[in-house]
């Protein structure tokens, strides 16, 4: 146990470095995603660290293939950032308590249910990340899903054709992590789990694009 603690600290230290080194987290989220990261990999396994890795990771790599490919969309991704900023505390806790919770019921119980929670939770977070980075790149405006018309780029409440694909991806890729590890553990989770899973996951970005052009149209957040 000592020793998964130990890992699962060095871990997320990376992690959680990492991206306070690109600015992608501030510092006081920095502290929350060591300190989170290293509850969810020492109260877990391999496969459920590795959707964590998996969010982190390839969130990077998005950001990386947008500057190398997509100069042209800085302009707009400064005008995001300007108002978004780096992920602070609150976002992370919003982004990973949950899912937290959900894994330590788990490991108490052992209730298949709270791992579904947990995956739900994940890969939900995995499907609003990728929309929001991907979907700023859509050559049409995006469409407000409550007033249903055209909105700006950008704006909170936005969806578009380009972020759906790319939250749904973003959802798969996320269960298949989980998936592919898991062949070797052996985890409570039959075939409809996961398809429970996937379709929760990606549901979740429409929920998320819903609350935000109800309550927070004043600020430029996520196209969708």
């Amino acid at each position: 146990m000592f020793l998964n603690v130990i890992i699962s600290l060095i871990g997320s230290s990376m992690i959680a470095l990492f991206g306070w080194k690109f600015k992608a987290i501030s510092p006081n989220g920095t502290i929350a995603t060591i300190i989170l990261g290293t509850i969810l990999g020492s109260s877990g396994n391999i496969a459920t660290w590795s959707v964590i890795i998996f969010l982190f990771v390839s969130s990077f790599f998005i950001q990386l293939f947008k500057q190398i490919f997509f100069s042209s969309s800085i302009t707009i991704e400064q005008l995001i950032h300007e108002k978004k900023g780096p992920r602070d505390a609150s976002q992370i806790l919003a982004n990973l308590l949950p899912a937290t919770i959900c894994l330590l019921l788990y490991q108490q119980t052992n209730q298949a249910a709270f791992l579904i929670a947990y995956l739900t939770s994940i890969a939900g977070a995995t499907a609003d990340t990728w929309g929001s980075e991907i979907g700023v790149l859509s050559r049409k405006q995006p469409f407000d899903i409550l007033r249903l018309k055209r909105t700006t780029t950008g704006m909170s409440g936005g969806i578009s054709f380009l972020g759906t694909i790319a939250s749904f991806l973003g959802s798969f890729g996320s269960i298949f992590t989980f998936y592919f590890f898991n062949l070797y553990l052996e985890l409570p989770l039959a075939t409809s789990d996961f398809k429970l899973v996937l379709t929760l996951g990606f549901l979740a970005t429409f929920f998320d694009s819903f609350l935000g052009s109800a309550f927070q149209r004043a600020y430029t957040t996520s196209n969708k």
